[in-house]
Parts: C-alpha cells; sequence; structure tokens
C-alpha cells in the first residue's frame, strides 16, 4: 500500500525536471492529455507497476470529473484573465487564481494516491516499462491518440520518471 503523500513529492519532482514541464504543457494544450493522470501514471508505474485496466477505468472517470469540475475551469479562468489588458491585470489576482488551480491539482492527486491504494491491480511490477504501459492504457481508454511529436514528448516525460 502506498504511502500518504508519496504521489505528490513525486509529481513535482519530475515536473521539475528539464523539458517535462514543457512537454506536459504541450500533451495538455494539443492534444487534449491530464497532465496529473499523465504525473499519475508515471507515479504508478514507478512505485507500484503496469496497473490492470479494470479498477483504472473507474479511477480514470473520477479524475474527469474532478478536473471538468474544478481543474479545467480553474485552468481557464487564469489563462483568461492573463491575457487581459495590461491596465486591468493585477498580478497578485493572478497569483491566487494560480494558487487555486495548484491547490485543485494537488487535492486531485492526494484523492487518486487514496484510489490506488486499494482499487487498484497490477499485472507487472514497477519500472519504466510499467509507466509506459500505464500511459499507454490511459491513452487507451481516455481515446486518445497522440502524433509523433505527442509520442516524443510522452517519451520524454516517460525515460525521466
Amino acid at each position: 500500500m502506498a504511502r500518504p503523500q508519496e504521489f505528490w513529492p513525486f509529481a513535482t519532482d519530475l515536473y521539475g525536471r528539464p523539458g517535462v514541464a514543457q512537454a506536459c504543457l504541450w500533451l495538455q494544450d494539443n492534444a487534449g492529455l491530464d497532465v496529473v493522470m499523465v504525473l499519475f501514471c508515471c507515479w504508478l508505474g514507478r512505485s507500484r507497476g503496469a496497473v490492470e485496466p479494470e479498477g483504472f477505468a473507474a479511477l480514470l472517470d473520477g479524475a474527469r470529473q474532478w478536473s471538468a469540475g474544478l481543474v479545467t475551469p480553474l485552468r481557464q479562468g487564469r489563462r483568461w484573465y492573463r491575457e487581459q489588458t495590461v491596465a486591468t491585470f493585477d498580478g497578485a489576482c493572478y497569483n491566487q487564481l494560480k494558487a487555486a488551480e495548484l491547490a485543485a491539482e494537488r487535492a486531485q492527486m492526494a484523492w487518486l494516491e487514496t484510489c490506488a491504494s486499494g482499487a487498484l491491480r497490477f499485472a507487472a511490477g514497477p519500472g519504466a516499462h510499467a509507466s509506459a504501459a500505464n500511459c499507454a492504457l490511459y491513452l487507451t481508454l481516455a481515446e486518445l491518440a497522440l502524433d509523433q511529436e505527442g509520442r516524443r514528448r510522452l517519451a520524454g516525460i516517460i525515460e525521466q520518471s
């Protein structure tokens, strides 16, 4: 069973590695991937193994609801606000929106970690191969297809995990 708060430090460390943030944001904006789910797939692969589809499908449905109901609206609001004219832009307000978005993602990560503790079964042990398998399963279940550039960026994230 995963210890509490393992996913958050893993995700922040991985996201801070060279090129990972840019790859994550590109995949989010150009291919429709959920950055939290990509990081989660990598964390699961490195810490637990390759997940079996049954429990992961239900977890993904919950994560989609979380993202659609809270994270995405906060992100859209923050991005909209950033694009406003300089005369009306308030950096403190922008920073509060950004902090709220990050807090929502962190809460989603805690929820995913808690769910993973009991709801998932694993088909293979931990490692980069398991992270890649988890990401492939995520893409399949979310019905997302990556072009060559998307596959390259995702592979770079997995390699650094």
